[in-house]
């Protein structure tokens, strides 16, 4: 019943936004350049009109051969807009604002439906403090425990590590990665962590180039007396520079409890999530790693992206999850390398299949009195209704 009802409330949708011609029309989505917001196949209703009201709003606009596209919208009038050779977008020098629309991080891990086993590392050749529990239930994680008591502080035993690449790829709803060819540089880990005793502290970290991001949860006192401290780590570095850290007043984990935690590194912001609550560690900039092979200074980064465990207490972990942030392929003439300043009648799109996508890059701005409309919703097929 609830597949019937869900079908007919599409199909009014459809029937009430068709009907009203004269503020839209159902526009087809021809290539992949939107995947995985548009699929090929699929037709959206645009709202009429050249207003441009909000930064990613996806339009439909007049190409000059005399044909249509449809973009995301990013750079808007009179802003100075770039891409640097990272894939990251600077409006007006400044890291890509997190205003809605913006497009969500891709997962690329999701123990729900991949074995822990084959994307992370545990343990050592001789010793594994670490222990996958009995099969879950099809579409549950694995859950895996740690004797945290027997790791030696510092010790890489106690930390699951991340082994896949982190390219501009993603996973599909079946749990396929489909691999992409561009390097990513800024990423997230979730997971669930059940604390199953104190005298020791939880362990997350990052890497992103050359800096090491560490976050520590620490868990020798009373539950209202727990703290967690966030060090960035540049390993080549041993003067005291090369070792920044803050603590934070409070991190509520209850022994006993699954509590949700997440560490992120967008746009040189370090994001920690333990529950409900959210810390903040803002850096000017990464410190690249030097290319061996040439002496330079090389937009990569080596080793695991990702850690997570535990040392001095026993835990168990569970939904994990590894995303990517946008990413967007640094090439063309327009605002790749070097910003470019648009004028008040001009807008800079993107396609959100960065890779193959043909669009302001390579195009130039479009004009603003280019745009046919906005669009509102995936209407066709029937299915696949859904709001944008």
């Amino acid at each position: 019943m609830l597949g019937v009802a869900i079908g007919t409330s599409a199909i009014l949708g459809v029937a009430a936004i068709v009907s009203r011609s004269a503020v839209g029309w159902v526009y087809p989505i021809g290539s992949g350049s939107m995947e995985r917001t548009l699929m090929t196949g699929e037709s959206v209703f645009l709202r009429y009109g050249t207003d441009v009201e909000n930064r990613f709003d996806i339009v439909a606009f007049r190409d000059l051969g005399g044909g249509a596209s449809i973009k995301r919208t990013w750079g808007l009038p009179g802003e100075s807009f770039a891409i640097n050779l990272s894939g990251d977008v600077r409006i007006n020098g400044e890291f890509l604002p997190d205003a809605p629309g913006r497009p969500a991080p891709t997962v690329i891990f999701d123990s729900r439906l991949q074995a822990i086993d084959e994307h992370w590392r545990h343990g050592g050749t001789a010793f594994d403090p670490w222990t996958r529990e009995p099969p879950p239930a099809a579409g549950e994680s694995e859950i895996w425990t740690l004797d945290g008591t027997v790791v030696d502080r510092g010790s890489d035993l106690g930390l699951l590590r991340f082994q896949d690449r982190v390219t501009d790829g993603y996973l599909t709803e079946e749990g396929e990665y489909v691999h992409g060819p561009n390097v990513v540089q800024d990423v997230i880990v979730e997971f669930e962590v059940q604390v199953l005793s104190t005298g020791g502290y939880l362990r997350i970290q990052l890497s992103e180039q050359n800096d090491l991001f560490e976050v520590n949860v620490l868990m020798y006192e009373a539950e209202e007396d727990y703290r967690a401290l966030v060090r960035r780590i540049v390993p080549q570095r041993f003067d005291r520079a090369g070792r920044t850290s803050f603590g934070i007043p409070r991190a509520p984990v209850p022994i006993g409890e699954w509590v949700p935690m997440r560490l992120a590194n967008i746009d040189n912001r370090i994001s920690l999530t333990i529950g409900e609550m959210t810390f903040q560690y803002d850096y000017d900039a990464n410190t690249p790693r030097r290319d061996p092979s040439t002496g330079r200074d090389a937009p990569f980064s080596a080793g695991p992206r990702a850690k997570l465990g535990a040392c001095g207490l026993p835990a168990r972990f569970r939904n994990l999850r590894v995303l990517r942030d946008v990413h967007v392929v640094p090439r063309g003439r327009f605002g790749v390398g070097t910003a470019i300043t648009l004028k008040t009648n001009e807008i800079f799109l993107l396609g959100d299949n960065s890779q193959n996508s043909r669009d302001s890059r390579e195009r130039g701005p479009i004009k603003v009195e280019q745009v046919l409309g906005t669009a509102r919703a995936v209407v066709l097929p029937l299915g696949h209704f859904r709001r944008l």
